[in-house]
């Protein structure tokens, strides 16, 4: 059965691949009896037709809800190839059916926003690429809400206190580039910030901001602080 699956979404009957493909969609939202065929779909964004590598990214990205084996997260790139197709409708479709992917994996919003940015319009004809650009603002909006909400302050990691505030601008001054600043960030949380049992400190701080208030923490602490750095300053 599966292979007359794919059999029907590869074929020539382009009516009939398009009537299973929205089945198969359909099945995908209640179910995971699809995902063991991910690596088939996986296969199908490598055809040389247009419409079977259209088919394959909407059932890729529809097993997203289902894939805790991160099958998807390890073939990102080539996933998200198909939003920069060199057929425009092809590229249109995956572009409309990406947000699927980024309510399943909202943490796969980086790769999504690099992929648009590498967009080039220019390869497409004049009466379709208008239409491609409003899909693809589309898509980063979506990114851009996914990237807010992933970096939002939280209890533990509470990067809106003035101190962490004032701390990552510090760090961010001598920083060439969002690379330097990671590491300058790391380097400061791995540096300043003593392991609490070395300095006789045996109930050591959590939240971030109390980490750098102590200037010492454990291993959760010290990574709490990082990440309050990193995202106070954009990362």
């Amino acid at each position: 059965m599966p292979n007359a699956l794919i059999d029907i979404l590869t074929g020539k009957d382009a009516k009939a691949a398009y009537a299973l493909l929205l089945q198969l969609e359909e099945q995908s939202e209640r179910d995971p009896g699809l995902y063991p065929l991910l690596g088939d779909f996986l296969a199908m964004l490598e055809s040389d037709n247009s419409l079977v590598r259209a088919r394959g990214f909407r059932l890729t990205v529809a097993q997203a809800l289902w894939d805790s084996d991160n099958v998807i997260d390890s073939r990102i790139d080539d996933v998200l190839a198909l939003l920069r197709d060199p057929k425009g409708t092809t590229a249109r479709q995956s572009l409309q059916f990406a947000y699927v992917l980024l309510d399943a994996k909202p943490y796969l919003f980086p790769y999504v926003a690099e992929a648009l940015e590498s967009m080039d319009l220019s390869r497409y004809p004049d009466g379709i690429r208008p239409l491609i650009a409003d899909d693809a603002n589309r898509l980063a909006s979506q990114a851009d809400e996914c990237r807010r909400l992933f970096l939002r302050p939280t209890d533990w990691i509470d990067w809106g206190d003035e101190a962490v505030l004032n701390r990552a601008a510090l760090i961010g001054r001598g920083s060439g580039g969002v690379v330097d600043l990671a590491e300058a960030t790391f380097e400061f949380v791995r540096d300043e910030i003593a392991h609490s049992y070395d300095v006789g400190c045996h109930v050591p701080a959590a939240k971030a901001s109390d980490v750098l208030k102590t200037g010492a923490s454990i291993c959760w602490g010290k990574a709490n602080l990082l990440a309050a750095l990193l995202r106070a300053n954009g990362i």
